[in-house]
């Protein structure tokens, strides 16, 4: 008892206070750690290998988290969330100019402004999952497949379609049959 009143003193009294735990420091609370006999990777219900593109995604999720702690962001619900929302932007640009390119200036507006109706609306951009974070992927794709028909610097935009089909792929399997689509209408087109 002593201890623990000198530990509540000290940080009553402290103006900052750093733990330092590292893997398995909540083994003790029942919580399992990942490597060990009984650790997550080893259990009956094995998350990551049901749902391997998850794993990538955690890791992409947390690029923000990081970018977040050096501007000194703590939220970190709200790092990723600005995250998805970049990318729901982003796809919703490229849409704008895929619809610009095999319409007109006019038809490129309608398409957006229904997408920010659609999607820019919807309560589900605040909720990061694979889904919405890969919906950026297949619009990159056909974007640089509407480039590379143009002759618009096709070294560059080969290389960004199939950069993009490989990440989206990792991230949300689906999204690769952008990039299927294009090599079909590609063998067939010649």
């Amino acid at each position: 008892d002593e201890a623990i009143e000198r530990l509540q003193e000290a940080i009553n009294s402290s103006n900052y206070i750093v733990f330092f735990g590292g893997a398995g420091v909540s083994t003790e609370s029942g919580i399992p750690d990942f490597r060990s006999q009984d650790g997550l990777y080893n259990q009956k219900y094995k998350y990551f290998s049901y749902y391997p593109n998850n794993a990538f995604l955690v890791f992409l999720f947390s690029v923000p988290i990081r970018i977040g702690m050096l501007f000194g962001i703590k939220n970190y619900y709200f790092c990723v969330i600005l995250f998805q929302c970049v990318l729901f932007a982003g796809t919703g640009y490229l849409l704008y100019r895929c619809a610009q390119m095999l319409t007109d200036p006019a038809c490129g507006v309608a398409v957006w402004f229904l997408y920010v109706l659609l999607i820019g609306l919807s309560p589900w951009v605040v909720i990061p999952y694979s889904d919405a974070t890969g919906l950026i992927f297949p619009m990159v794709q056909f974007y640089a497949f509407l480039r590379i028909r143009r002759k618009e610097y096709p070294g560059f935009f080969l290389f960004l379609l199939t950069f993009t089909c490989y990440i989206g792929y990792r991230i949300k399997p689906q999204a690769a049959i952008m990039g299927i689509a294009i090599l079909i209408v590609t063998i067939i087109s010649f």
